[in-house]
């Protein structure tokens, strides 16, 4: 079809219980700690649009998934700046 197959949800591995239960006990505890495992999360962000982004067909969640990559790389900066 002309609007491109609908993606899979690239950020189903950190929806997964005991990961979120995982990242949030690695985040708890010190600012160094919430900094590390932010950075953990965008880069997993990162790598899972990535990755969605090249197979996408549509002009339209091509933008969409771009912007979100921009953004994760944007928030990876950040708390890479902070620690």
């Amino acid at each position: 079809s002309s609007r491109g197959r609908r993606p899979a949800d690239p950020f189903s591995p950190l929806r997964d219980a005991p990961t979120t239960t995982r990242l949030l006990a690695q985040g708890t505890g010190s600012q160094d700690a919430a900094l590390r495992t932010g950075q953990t999360v965008e880069r997993a962000d990162i790598a899972a649009l990535s990755t969605a982004l090249k197979g996408l067909t549509a002009p339209r969640l091509q933008n969409i998934y771009a912007n979100l990559l921009d953004a994760s790389r944007t928030h990876l900066a950040g708390v890479s700046g902070l620690s």
